[in-house]
């Protein structure tokens, strides 16, 4: 065979390949791009913004205040300290989720510091949001990434 008919029929082949590999690539990367755009939206706007997180909190914070076992912990706010409690806390979950808030509580850290919290009692805290998540029909993988955020958390609250 001549040289030039094999190298001519190489590259024949090489674009052929790579013509085959293009069409077959595009239609992925249109995919993986609109999954992109999704993914790309705040978890702060795929909740439902400040009036859906402030509703959760609101509720997840009444339920804290009214549980027994979390007494030693709310017992002794008075409602003003349940407000501020409410109001930062939608502060937090605004900001953290990627939305226009500005937390200006101390550091989680700071915040917990001596209050003798456990494991189990963060437990008891997470439970009763999981439950508020529930009750408003927040969507499985909405309330993964928000307990996601919540759970990490957890090494700054938790002192045992």
């Amino acid at each position: 065979m001549d040289l030039r008919l094999l190298i001519v029929s190489g590259l024949l082949v090489a674009l052929g390949v790579s013509a085959f590999l293009i069409f077959q690539v595009e239609p992925n990367t249109q995919q993986a791009d609109t999954r992109i755009e999704v993914a790309e939206a705040p978890l702060f706007e795929r909740l439902g913004g400040a009036p859906a997180i402030a509703a959760v909190v609101e509720t997840f914070a009444n339920r804290l205040f009214d549980d027994p076992e979390l007494e030693p912990f709310f017992g002794s706010l008075n409602e003003t300290r349940q407000q501020r409690f409410i109001d930062l806390n939608i502060d937090f979950i605004c900001q953290a989720t990627g939305g226009p808030c500005v937390y200006t509580g101390r550091s989680m850290f700071d915040a917990h510091r001596g209050m003798g919290t456990s494991n189990d009692v963060f437990d008891v805290v997470f439970n009763h949001l999981v439950t508020v998540l529930n009750d408003f029909d927040v969507p499985r993988p909405l309330q993964r990434e928000l307990l996601l955020l919540v759970e990490s958390t957890r090494s700054d609250i938790v002192e045992e």
